[in-house]
This record gives C-alpha cells, structure tokens and sequence, in this order.
C-alpha cells in the first residue's frame, strides 16, 4: 500500500464489505478497517491471496449476498 489512509478510516459512512483470504494477514486488514462503523467480514476458508480467483463461487455469493443487504 502506498497511500495509508487510516486516520480517515472513521469517516467512511458507506457500507464496506471487506472479503479476506483464509491465512495470516486477517489481523492487519482487520485492525486497518477497525474503525468502520458499518463494516462486514467475511473469510473465505481455503482461500489464498486472490480470493476471487482461489473461490470465485465462494467469492461472488458473498459479494452478492452482501450487495443485496445494501
């Protein structure tokens, strides 16, 4: 990442869905978007560092679910 934008973080109003990978950067991505109010995860299990290309199906069901949620 080249722009940190974590002490703007609180003001996104926006719903966020952040998808993650089933390994060890769920803390980081997790504590980077702690301060989103309106803030869903979702973890794929067995997915690596592209989920959408490890767990396409898994990956658009969750998008999809989430989408229509909003």
């Amino acid at each position: 990442m080249k722009t940190d934008i974590t002490d703007k973080v609180s003001s996104i109003t926006a719903p966020v869905l952040l998808v993650l990978a089933d390994g060890g950067l769920q803390a980081r991505y997790r504590k980077q978007a702690a301060g989103i109010d309106n803030l869903e995860v979702v973890v794929i299990p067995r997915a690596k560092h592209f989920v959408m290309l490890d767990d396409p199906d898994a990956f658009t069901k969750t998008l999809t679910a989430f989408l229509a949620k909003h």
